[in-house]
């Protein structure tokens, strides 16, 4: 019996998680939820220390805001702490990244940081390009 891949999500935004959601499980993913950084890193297993530790507990994808927790607010830290977790298993084609904004600047600044991210606009989210990385890494 195959286990289904799983897939850790990470977002505030109701609607952006029912849309997500729909999208990864149309894929064939077991999604966890998650509304906070502690909360993401709670369900990864993670170890206080070190700072880049790996996860315990890994998923295929792991897909946040890149600001969560912190609406309204053009920072990234939240992904950074994350995917400075992640970042060796994504690296060695292990599971995949993605941040997610609605803001140009944010957008910028985490690819200058080398983490991937996608433009998710609230109004006209459009999941194709996040669904064909989905798709490819399969």
């Amino acid at each position: 019996m195959n286990e289904k891949p799983r897939a850790l999500l990470g977002t505030v935004n109701p609607d952006r998680e029912k849309e997500l959601t729909s999208a990864l499980e149309g894929e064939g993913y077991d999604v966890t939820k998650a509304r906070s950084v502690q909360a993401m890193l709670d369900s990864m297993d993670i170890l206080s220390s070190p700072p880049d530790s790996p996860p315990r507990r890994r998923f295929k994808w792991y897909i946040m805001d890149a600001n969560l927790g912190l609406p309204g607010d053009g920072t990234y830290f939240p992904a950074q702490t994350i995917y400075q977790h992640v970042k060796s298993q994504v690296e060695q084609g292990l599971s995949n990244f993605m941040a997610l904004t609605g803001r140009e600047d944010v957008l910028r600044k985490v690819r200058e940081k080398g983490m991937p991210c996608v433009l998710y606009v609230p109004d006209k989210p459009d999941l194709t390009e996040l669904v064909g990385m989905i798709r490819q890494s399969q």
